[in-house]
């Protein structure tokens, strides 16, 4: 797979989890912690890999957090 292609699955699967996250403040307030909680420990992780394969795919820039 391309890494713009790549990019844009990651993209709909970070709108995906996004939208979870919306829904669970519906939820109970255990449920929701639940929820949030287990979304965020595979959200966060995989935003990691999105920043470095957008590294990749268009060079380092300013808004990567590295330092140039």
């Amino acid at each position: 797979m391309g890494g713009l292609a790549a990019l844009a699955r990651e993209h709909r699967i970070f709108e995906r989890l996004t939208e979870r996250l919306e829904r669970a403040f519906q939820f109970s307030d255990r449920d929701a912690r639940r929820e949030v909680r287990d979304l965020l420990l595979a959200f966060l992780p995989a935003l990691d890999r999105h920043e470095e394969l957008e590294d990749t795919v268009f060079g380092r820039s300013c808004f990567s957090g590295g330092a140039g």
